[in-house]
């Protein structure tokens, strides 16, 4: 299929719905866009540190749900059991609630001294633990419409707006009083509109769904180790260096995982297309090579198009030299992102749980060990973006190979 015409059957078979995936994906570049520029790098920085914790926390609370605990409720809302899905749906958001707060009452008065910051990150664990969840339940069923409505990328387009509102009202309040205001009203939209199956489901007194989910938990593990890597590749360098560097570095550090993201969206696009087609054919394996070979020149236009950005931003921003190159190993990163397109769907889907445990492990090793020889040698937010470009590699290569080298039975 040519270019012009699979861009012509992506429009059709997902339209809108492409386009409100891509609202929802670039909204935390807008945030990013407006933070910086209402209230600095610095700013920002600090702001990126606490999501990252806050991000960390809704991994772990989750408990490996996006990719466990949604078969259980497809299959009973496909059968016409509304009543008892909506049961597991209110179980497994009380427990992600528990967990989540309990690792909260923890983790975040160490993290952070100042009362915004940390009511701003109890706010955001609470709100998204429910949110995220009610959002998944509606993407496993193609709901696909309620379920973007509630991502967090749609919160910080909501939030974006109301920062250049009071911008333009002359008002610069602290940035983490209005993002707390922000949040609570960000939550009572999602209470009028978004939480009739959770209301359904307290309701309910079923005990029987609430013990099978916790007899579930030890499968749910594998899950977790997957998700927790993924944290660690999204999100682990931002978090090591909002403990280990100023917090201008952490915001040049987070800027650049947004630049990684507009990538990654285009991947997303790409996948939703091509992931289908891969687990429907015949050779599950060839498929997949096909895709990956398809990826070069994905790739390629990736780093054509960086590059040019790199330029541009040069020429225009007031940026050091330092802060482009790290950038730069950023966008790298993205372009071999590319490349290997759907891996992670082969290697989650078809890979025994020894080698998904081995993934998150190596993961963080290499993220931890390499962040630790970039800081020890002083290299600073250029050491930590190298560890970032290494760390995908690592997991891509690992993942790869074990895709490659499995055997896949009919899905």
């Amino acid at each position: 299929m040519s270019g012009l015409r699979r861009i012509e059957s992506l429009v059709k078979r997902f339209g809108s719905i492409t386009l409100l995936r891509a609202f929802s994906a670039t909204g935390l570049i807008l945030f990013s866009s407006v933070i910086t520029w209402l209230y600095g790098m610095d700013s920002f920085g600090q702001v990126s540190f606490a999501i990252s914790i806050a991000n960390l926390i809704l991994v772990i609370g989750r408990y490996g749900s996006e990719y466990s605990f949604f078969g259980r409720y497809f299959d009973l809302s496909s059968q016409g059991e509304t009543d008892k899905a909506a049961r597991v749906l209110f179980e497994k958001c009380r427990l992600s609630l528990v967990l989540s707060l309990s690792l909260a009452i923890v983790v975040v008065p160490l993290s952070f001294s100042s009362i915004e910051i940390i009511v701003f990150c109890f706010l955001y664990i609470v709100g998204f633990a429910i949110i995220q969840m009610v959002s998944l339940s509606h993407r496993v069923i193609k709901e696909f419409y309620r379920s973007y409505l509630f991502e967090a990328g749609v919160f910080f387009v909501f939030s974006s707006l109301i920062f250049l509102l009071l911008a333009l009202s002359g008002n610069t309040n602290d940035v983490f009083v209005v993002l707390s205001a922000c949040l609570l009203a960000y939550f009572c939209l999602f209470s009028l509109f978004g939480n009739k199956k959770l209301l359904r489901g307290f309701k309910l007194s079923d005990e029987s769904e609430g013990i099978k989910l916790s007899q579930s938990l030890k499968q749910d593990s594998k899950f977790l180790a997957f998700t927790l890597s993924e944290y660690v590749l999204f999100w682990g360098i931002i978090l090591i260096s909002g403990y280990t560097l100023s917090e201008y570095d952490t915001g040049v550090i987070a800027w650049g995982g947004r630049i990684f993201q507009l990538f990654v969206f285009i991947l997303a696009i790409r996948n939703s297309v091509q992931v289908p087609e891969i687990l429907a054919s015949n050779d599950i394996k060839q498929s997949y090579l096909k895709v990956r070979k398809d990826g070069v020149p994905l790739s390629v236009a990736g780093l054509i198009v960086s590059s040019l950005a790199v330029v541009v931003v040069y020429v225009v921003a007031d940026l050091d030299s330092n802060t482009l190159v790290i950038w730069s190993l950023f966008a790298l990163a993205a372009c071999v992102r590319l490349y290997f397109g759907p891996v992670y769907h082969i290697f989650v889907k078809f890979s025994a749980d020894k080698q998904v445990y081995t993934n998150c492990v190596l993961t963080v090793l290499v993220c931890v060990l390499c962040s630790g020889l970039a800081l020890s040698l002083s290299t600073g937010a250029l050491g930590l973006a190298a560890c970032y470009l290494v760390t995908w590699l690592v997991s891509l290569i690992y993942a790869d190979s074990q895709s490659l080298g499995g055997h896949y039975g009919r899905v």
